[in-house]
C-alpha cells in the first residue's frame, strides 16, 4: 500500500502528516552539545515557513552537565522537552554516535504520540520502529519537510 506521495506505509508518511495540519511544528531532537547547530536548522526551518518546537535548544548554554541540577530541575526539563515534542506535527532525529541519549527517549514518545519522525545519522534500533522515515542526510530530511 502506498500513501499518495508513493512512500510506503509502514507508519505515518511524513509529507501526509504536513500536508494535514495548517500550522507546521517540527521538534529537532539531538545531542546536547549540537545546540548552536540546531539554532541554524531552526533559522532554516523558518525560511521554509515552518516554526520549530525545540526551544531546548534555544536555551542550551555549554556541555550539558545533569550533575549541577536537583532531580526537581530536571524533571521539569524533561517534562517541558514532553510538551514541546506533543505539541510538534514531526519530529527530526539527528542521531550522532557517542552522544544525544536523552533524544531516543524523545523519539519513542513522539511515536507513542503518533507523531512522524524523520532520522537523520546514525542507525540504532529506534531508527528501525513503525513511524520512523530513514533520510540519507539532513538535506533530504529537509526536502521531506518541504512546503509544496
Amino acid at each position: 500500500m502506498a500513501c499518495p506521495h508513493g512512500t510506503p506505509v509502514d507508519g505515518l508518511c511524513v509529507k501526509c502528516a504536513i500536508e494535514a495540519h495548517e500550522t507546521k511544528y517540527v521538534y529537532v531532537a539531538a545531542p546536547y552539545e549540537d545546540a548552536a547547530h540546531v539554532r541554524a536548522l531552526h533559522i532554516r526551518l523558518e525560511t521554509m515557513g515552518l516554526r520549530h518546537t525545540s526551544l531546548w535548544a534555544d536555551m542550551a548554554k555549554g556541555a550539558e552537565d545533569l550533575h549541577k541540577h536537583s532531580p526537581a530541575r530536571l524533571r521539569l526539563a524533561a517534562e517541558s522537552n514532553d510538551i514541546d515534542v506533543a505539541r510538534s506535527d514531526v519530529v527530526l532525529a539527528l542521531a550522532r554516535k557517542g552522544a544525544g541519549g536523552e533524544m531516543f527517549s524523545e523519539i519513542r514518545y513522539a511515536l507513542e504520540l503518533l507523531i512522524p519522525v524523520l532520522w537523520v545519522g546514525r542507525h540504532t534500533l529506534s531508527a528501525f520502529r513503525k513511524g520512523v522515515t530513514r533520510c540519507e542526510s539532513l538535506d533530504q530530511a529537509m526536502g521531506l519537510l518541504e512546503r509544496k
